[in-house]
């Protein structure tokens, strides 16, 4: 009997899913281990870079990768997790929440430390930049957002309370229910910015005001706010992340 079989329909930013697939056939019961070790070396080929197989992966290759320095993987907790940010959307106006919900669950229901790595990347990149450089390049009008004409800055960094962990985490003037990119980060979070999509608002930037693109990217990179730093590309983030033990979430 025949099931339908539903196909997912694809992402909007066309992402892959590695998937592993196994089974046990009759051929298997009739040649014993001789079948399964011929399945295994297909169902896990060795992994090769060039032409030379890699049999023990250098984690160093991922920390220090050409000049980018990701030190950050390696910090230890309970439960480690990269938060995919692609579009403005999943940061503006509840896409932070999230994160600082799952803080306090961990910290105040499972009595366990959480450690979150929000990756910026496509167009939620913008959110990794300071007050000076959305005014300079109107970077809200760029986003397509509408908060305010009074908002000239980054609208997701600033703290929006003034308490460091005295009050109640009940309370709404806590740190606590405080979901911007400076508390959160003032809790212990990461935040990582794809230099791919960091070099392609540079170079949109760049060709709207006539400023040469290298001068454009490092006045960028020179305006990361606090508690960022660029990574090689989000993406390939997200994967390496996942090897360092970092479960994956997306809001």
């Amino acid at each position: 009997m025949k099931g339908n079989i539903c196909m997912p329909a694809p992402s909007l930013f066309k992402r892959r899913q590695l998937l592993g697939f196994g089974g046990v056939g009759v051929a298997g019961l009739l040649a014993g281990a001789a079948v399964t070790k011929a399945v295994d070396i297909y169902a896990h080929p060795p992994v090769t870079s060039g032409i030379q197989p890699l049999q023990q992966p250098d984690m160093q290759v991922y920390i220090d990768p050409g000049g980018f320095e990701q030190q950050f993987l390696t910090k230890s907790a309970d439960i480690k997790q990269i938060w995919d940010f692609v579009t403005v959307e999943q940061v503006q106006p509840q896409g932070l929440t999230a994160v600082r919900n799952a803080l306090n669950a961990f910290q105040f229901i499972y009595k366990k430390t959480l450690y979150a790595v929000l990756c910026l990347r496509g167009g939620a990149v913008i959110y990794a930049l300071d007050d000076a450089i959305w005014a300079k390049y109107d970077l809200l009008a760029l986003s397509g957002q509408k908060i305010g004409a009074a908002v000239t800055g980054n609208p997701c960094y600033r703290r929006r309370t003034a308490d460091n962990g005295a009050l109640s985490p009940d309370d709404p003037q806590s740190l606590y229910q405080d979901a911007s990119l400076q508390a959160l980060v003032q809790r212990g979070s990461h935040l990582a910015v794809c230099h791919d999509a960091l070099s392609g608002l540079a170079v949109q930037l760049a060709q709207q005001h006539g400023i040469p693109f290298a001068d454009v990217l490092a006045e960028l990179a020179a305006h990361l706010v606090a508690g960022a730093q660029q990574t090689p590309s989000g993406s390939s983030l997200i994967a390496v992340a996942q090897y360092f033990g970092f479960t994956y979430a997306k809001q």
